[in-house]
């Protein structure tokens, strides 16, 4: 922000050009975020739910309550087709020779290590007319049974992960193959036989009326760690409620030191038997991803809220790198890439810690119907919306090579008829907007305090030199907070709004939209770095930081302290920032210009060991800094 206090007064700008960097030619959903516009190579299923789906070869597994299916051409006879049925991926044509025969429902479905069969969890008693209690294995190509493998549970599979040649499974059963395994195993993923590997039972419910039971479950790439999602209060005879990691480099395998006391049950609507309705593992085991369900309880609690965990973590009372709030819907399911979190369920909003009361949009609000994408790195929604008919939600997502498939409960998916099962293919996708940090040395831009703006010479290291004026005829001197991301410059302005335009170093376009920023009336400098948006305030000594997506322009509804004072200087103190180079540099009230190598947490707070460095200032050179804004800028748009 530019104040009116004399001709000692200017803005300082910085120029860096940057560019997003172009999609591969093939993508894949690891480096793009998959188009919006569902494929056609998908059946319709007929009714019911698909709850779980797997890729074996060339074949997409669907398994479900559902009892109907045709394929998609209009006039395609309805075939019956109970609990399980398979199609493939190339043509999105039903495979009639994959016609097994199930009692009851499926609720979960994995590969199997031979690549030619799957494995299937669910309420099953019998496959095929034999005898096969919550889990089975079958050959992809035909239906039948795969001679060898031999599980009987006494209850329900939940949830089933393979790894290497282990499979494993939650649910509701005590027992497998006679053997005692409190709602959580380990089996041979070829044979069906219980490993000795993994007995760690899983205590009593939350509700006294219902059984325990391990709803989710997810396994990290490596096979080291184990984390376990459920109605739950304790695991392996320690508190643990709702989500749990186990430690599976141990033989037998333990339970780990991490835990949290974030998914305490009360904080949440009693209604709900457990709040926790999907965990996923990220590709590179760096971190999970819980939804969940609850009913509003606020900012505080995390009902109805995706967010992050680090696998890395050890330690008990562990917080969440990030949480994002739907203002009151459930998130029923999750995918994770490495460029984008995908999520479904019936949720109407993201981007929503400001609702009122629940149920409704707050300020800021974003529309998601049913179907969301999240920035992995900072959780804040993408612009990815194809919008799902909503009905419970979403029972699964699975990224795939080529990718995403989701099943779901109505007919609806992209304002498209994709009853049931949708895909949404990476080719025509978008890269996740990560402009990188500008580079040093660059050019600096100073605007005085009538608004005008000139271009200097900045290396990092010594204080500016040259000039250079910008033609502009914006009042320049009644912004507050200016910077640069994706291609874009923006400033807040006093009546609560960002302004976005381009910016190429020697002209300003005009102003091509605007966002709510609610801090803009005290903001006294901001800066953009790594998809969160730092900004100083008039009022206290608090760096703050609140998520931005480069693309949409959308703000972050969460207001998050990043640092408090560094090194004797207050941040009310700073009024105008920047990050180039690995360095953040500032000017302060005092008239300096400040700079400090510093590198962010993955939570984005900033860590400045050496503290600020003055490089000019009233008594290094004579030059006055006070109440200097910087901001970079990058052409496009």
């Amino acid at each position: 922000m530019v104040r009116r206090l004399g001709s000692a007064a200017v803005v300082l700008v910085v120029l860096v050009v940057a560019a997003l960097p172009a999609a591969a030619a093939t993508p894949t959903p690891n480096e793009v975020t998959v188009s919006a516009v569902p494929s056609t190579l998908t059946p319709y299923v007929r009714d019911g739910q698909v709850r779980a789906i797997a890729v074996v070869g060339n074949r997409v597994v669907l398994g479900g309550s559902f009892t109907s299916v045709r394929n998609r051409p209009n006039g395609s006879p309805p075939r019956t087709q109970r609990y399980l049925v398979s199609f493939d991926r190339t043509t999105g044509v039903l495979d009639p020779k994959f016609a097994p025969v199930l009692d009851d429902t499926v609720e979960a479905l994995a590969p199997a290590p031979d690549g030619v069969s799957v494995l299937v969890g669910g309420n099953f008693q019998k496959v095929n007319g034999l005898l096969a209690g919550g889990i089975t294995r079958l050959a992809v190509a035909t239906g039948a049974r795969v001679p060898g493998f031999l599980a009987n549970t006494d209850g329900r599979v939940d949830t089933l992960k393979v790894h290497s040649t282990t499979a494993y499974v939650g649910g509701t059963f005590g027992k497998i193959n006679g053997l005692v395994r409190t709602r959580l195993a380990a089996l041979d993923a070829t044979t069906g036989a219980v490993s000795p590997a993994l007995d760690i039972p899983v205590d009593s419910s939350q509700n006294a009326k219902a059984p325990s039971r391990v709803e989710k479950l997810a396994v990290n790439p490596a096979g080291t760690r184990l984390v376990i999602a459920g109605n739950f209060l304790g695991v392996g005879h320690l508190a643990r409620q709702q989500i749990a990691m186990i430690d599976l480099t141990t033989v037998p395998a333990t339970m780990t030191h991490w835990s949290t006391n974030r998914f305490v049950h009360t904080q949440c609507s009693r209604t709900y038997n457990s709040d926790i309705r999907d965990v996923e593992v990220s590709p590179d085991g760096s971190y999970f991803v819980v939804g969940t369900t609850g009913a509003w309880g606020g900012v505080k609690s995390m009902c109805d809220s995706a967010s992050r965990w680090e696998m890395a973590a050890s330690t008990p009372a562990q917080e969440p790198t990030w949480t994002q709030f739907t203002g009151g819907d459930t998130i029923t399911a999750l995918a994770v890439t490495g460029s984008t979190i995908y999520l479904g369920g019936h949720f109407r909003w993201m981007n929503n810690a400001l609702t009122p009361h629940g149920d409704a949009a707050g300020p800021g609000a974003v529309v998601r119907q049913g179907l969301a994408a999240l920035d992995p790195s900072t959780g804040a929604p993408l612009a990815w919306n194809p919008t799902r008919q909503l009905g419970y939600g979403v029972l699964d997502m699975l990224a795939t090579d080529g990718g995403l498939y989701i099943g779901h409960d109505t007919n609806e998916v992209g304002h498209q008829v994709n009853a049931r099962v949708a895909y949404f293919t990476a080719a025509g996708g978008t890269p996740v907007p990560h402009p990188p940090d500008p580079a040093l040395p660059t050019t600096l831009f100073t605007a005085d305090s009538a608004g005008r703006i000139a271009g200097r010479a900045f290396s990092g290291a010594s204080a500016p030199t040259g000039y250079q004026l910008v033609p502009s005829s914006e009042p320049w001197a009644q912004a507050r907070g200016i910077f640069a991301a994706g291609g874009w410059l923006y400033s807040g302005w006093s009546d609560g709004y960002l302004r976005r335009r381009t910016f190429n170093g020697s002209s300003f376009g005009p102003v091509l939209s605007a966002f709510s920023w609610w801090d803009n009336r005290t903001v006294r400098s901001a800066m953009y770095t790594g998809g969160r948006l730092y900004y100083t305030t008039v009022y206290d000594d608090q760096l703050w930081m609140r998520t931005f997506d480069a693309a949409t322009g959308v703000v972050g509804t969460q207001k998050l302290q990043a640092a408090g004072p560094v090194g004797g200087i207050a941040w009310r103190q700073v009024t105008g920032m920047t990050y180039a180079g690995g360095t953040l540099i500032v000017t302060t009230s005092d008239g300096y210009l400040r700079t400090a190598k510093t590198t962010f947490a993955v939570n984005g707070t900033p860590s400045i060991p050496s503290g600020l460095h003055a490089i000019s200032g009233p008594q290094i050179d004579g030059r006055r800094w006070a109440f200097v804004d910087l901001f970079t800028a990058t052409a496009g748009g």
